[in-house]
């Protein structure tokens, strides 16, 4: 039984959870998919070691669902198989009997619970407020957050934290080369196409596919350098990554993926000084190479970018313009998650609701002022975990949150509940320790003396 808890835990299942993922979508079996995955996630919450392993089959359903979200209302009827894996987080926090403690962070997302459920008090309509979407998204983004932290920290034994935001990095890292796949995929299916019109293919023109995919990528990419610190190999799959970022046709993906490479370079600059030379002429010859092909690069995006990065009359633009609008007619409630009145502007997918593609706006336009107090303190808050404990993983951290809070200002991001919300609340309860645990540094700046030295044991402890 040993052997069985430490697969489901090991490196073996984890590659396995994502290889599974690549002939679903080469034989379009996404439904299929997720009866696979929701299988593999309820065995790795029953039989790991430790249940952040099952963050690796979860994300990568959920990347599959991206692939297929033009269609998603077909796995409309098969929302009920959540239930499994749900019941199995319930039975192994009550098999566990690990007690309760709440970190931080957790009473932001009390107050975040409090600011959705009444925004739009004396604006909003009965029939907006109780509509099935609307329903989903206030327990999602409120109550299911607050059970979500709840049964994940009943299910992590107190001495695996470490260990566990190691596992979370290595899957991350997993998670954003599957992505990768999914745009090089769609490539290798239209390549006939794209050498004939020298652009992205049509299948991912206005496909929600793009700005999902490079979200994802946005906040994972950071993983990838947590390895590179050991193996400067793994910098090609930072440039994979980047690189996928811009073929998503995603204006936002080529910007902020371009941010997440150079911030992520410049760590490792600072860290990694045996290749200090190495990694400055990569940076130099990227962007050389960007310089003199970007005469390209504004062709491939042409129909893109043909008025301008962003365009006066853009649905984006204009949005945050209501939703300022909408503020200062609804100043202390906002107008409610489930309002309906910018439907002119932008009318939701199946398991969406009206976006202001802005995460500031969407608080002080949907919450108000209440909602702007909620949401600073859950800010101020997990600043404060963050930069709790400093050791090898929390510039890692640090940087996936900077590409969580970019990629607010352009799309909803934790507006989005799954995977997003759950991704953001998880990395933080992974650093939220109860507030009477002593700050601790480590100092990720020093790096290992000669071999056989005390301090190099202690380093070998804080390295994979």
């Amino acid at each position: 039984m040993n052997d069985v808890k430490r697969f489901f835990s090991g490196k073996i299942f984890l590659l396995l959870s994502f290889l599974a993922g690549v002939p679903i979508v080469i034989f379009d079996l996404g439904v299929t998919g997720i009866v696979v995955f929701v299988t593999l996630i309820t065995l790795s919450l029953f039989l790991s070691e430790n249940p952040v392993s099952a963050l690796a089959p979860c994300l990568t359903a959920c990347a599959i669902v991206f692939r297929w979200f033009l269609v998603s209302s077909k796995f409309i009827p098969y929302i009920p198989l959540l239930a499994i894996p749900v019941a199995a987080m319930i039975l192994r926090c009550v098999i566990a009997k690990i007690p309760f403690r709440p970190g931080g962070t957790f009473l932001g997302l009390i107050f975040v619970t409090a600011a959705v459920l009444l925004g739009g008090l004396g604006s909003i309509t009965k029939e907006e407020y109780f509509s099935p979407w609307n329903l989903y998204y206030l327990t999602a983004l409120g109550f299911g957050m607050v059970l979500f932290y709840i049964l994940c920290k009943k299910m992590i034994p107190a001495d695996r934290y470490e260990e566990s935001k190691k596992l979370f990095i290595g899957i991350l890292y997993g998670v954003s080369l599957f992505c990768c796949f999914l745009i090089i995929h769609i490539f290798i299916v239209n390549l006939q196409e794209v050498l004939y019109t020298g652009r992205i293919p049509a299948e991912l023109e206005d496909n929600p596919l793009r700005n999902l995919v490079s979200t994802m990528l946005v906040i994972t990419m950071p993983s990838v350098f947590y390895f590179a610190r050991k193996n400067n190999w793994h910098i090609l799959a930072a440039l994979l990554i980047v690189g996928c970022c811009f073929l998503t046709g995603s204006r936002g993906g080529l910007m902020l993926g371009g941010i997440q490479f150079f911030l992520g370079m410049l760590y490792l600059l600072v860290i990694k000084k045996d290749c200090r030379a190495i990694n400055l002429a990569i940076v130099f010859v990227l962007i050389m190479f960007c310089l003199f092909n970007i005469e390209r690069f504004m062709s491939f995006y042409a129909h893109r970018i043909s008025d301008g990065m962003v365009k006066k009359d853009e649905k984006r633009t204009l949005l945050i313009l209501r939703g300022i609008e909408d503020f200062r007619n609804a100043p202390f409630f906002g107008k409610g998650i489930g309002y309906t009145g910018n439907y002119d502007l932008y009318t939701p997918k199946p398991f969406e609701m009206s976006w202001y593609h802005n995460a500031p706006v969407q608080v002080m336009a949907s919450m108000g002022i209440l909602g702007i107090a909620a949401y600073v303190y859950q800010l101020v808050t997990r600043v404060t975990v963050l930069f709790r404990k400093i050791d090898r993983t929390m510039p890692i951290f640090t940087l996936c949150f900077i590409g969580v809070c970019l990629v607010s200002l352009i799309e909803p991001a934790e507006f989005s509940p799954i995977p997003f919300g759950m991704l953001t609340v998880f990395m933080f309860l992974l650093l939220d320790t109860p507030a009477e645990d002593k700050k601790e540094k480590t100092g990720f700046f020093k790096h290992p003396e000669k071999k056989g030295t005390a301090h190099n044991e202690y380093e070998k402890q804080q390295t994979d």
